[in-house]
């Protein structure tokens, strides 16, 4: 309170303006008193009755109380824990069959029955988008049935898990045109999926906007850094929304994770 005063009441009472607030008061006190039928002059002899009710003095604004909700203060960590594990077999298993079809020559064989690249990318493509579909809309409905995300909108939700989905599907497509051996495939992408979920949102938290958007073109720790936004956004009761996307949460929003990782899933 004694550095409230000092810092900033005692300059605002010295520079003479209160003087001028107090009679700008005063003269539309007596105005709207002289519209009710009392007179209340301005000088010394004004109605005290009229001015008994009136207080001056150093005041709290009101306000209403502060709400905050301190789940995802706590479950932060073990919710970045729970989704490495949670989609790192699905990963995986891309690689596995991608290699093993190159392996087995599989594609070649298709394209002597009469079978084009095209048929055989877009099927797989196909499957692969559709088990990662199944996944998330399953994790988006355990997650609000269980008040995981309790102020958030659900289609924001949802594209937040599937575009991740989709980019490390394009991910792990990319990485198996490098290997013929899928035990030898799975293991680099185990390490360079931990890597990237664990090392680099780490080196993150000290980057500005910009180095984070380049950090994203990877979209493991993109993902990773987004948690942040939903963590702040959830804490605060107001949740993810489709109008709060641009909001930055330090220099990164959940609108820059989204179109980060859908650059991701082209680029890759």
């Amino acid at each position: 309170a004694d550095a409230l005063k000092h810092r900033h009441v005692t300059p605002y009472y010295e520079s003479g303006f209160l003087a001028l607030q107090t009679w700008m008061d005063l003269a539309i006190t007596a105005y709207i008193a002289e519209l009710n039928g009392i007179n209340v002059p301005l000088d010394n002899a004004r109605n005290q009755t009229y001015l008994s009710e009136f207080m001056k003095g150093y005041f709290v604004f009101p306000s209403t109380p502060y709400q905050t909700d301190t789940y995802w203060t706590f479950m932060q960590i073990p919710f970045r824990i729970f989704v490495t594990i949670m989609f790192i077999w699905p990963i995986v298993q891309v690689v596995s069959v991608l290699v093993i079809d190159k392996a087995t020559k599989v594609k070649e064989g298709m394209k002597i029955m009469g079978a084009t690249l095209c048929i055989y990318w877009s099927s797989m493509y196909f499957w692969f988008v559709l088990e990662f579909t199944l996944i998330c809309v399953s994790v988006v409905i355990i997650g609000f049935l269980m008040n995981v995300f309790l102020y958030s909108s659900g289609g924001v939700i949802f594209i937040w898990f599937w575009l991740f989905c989709l980019s490390q599907m394009s991910f792990a497509t990319l990485l198996t045109t490098f290997f013929d051996d899928s035990k030898t495939a799975i293991i680099c992408m185990v390490v360079l999926y931990f890597v990237q979920i664990i090392g680099l949102p780490f080196a993150m938290q000290t980057m500005n906007a910009n180095q984070k958007g380049a950090i994203c073109l990877l979209a493991a720790p993109c993902f990773i850094e987004s948690v942040n936004v939903v963590t702040m956004q959830e804490s605060s009761l107001v949740g993810v929304q489709w109008q709060n996307l641009n909001e930055e949460f330090s220099q990164f929003s959940m609108a820059t994770c989204l179109v980060m990782m859908f650059v991701d899933v082209v680029l890759y």
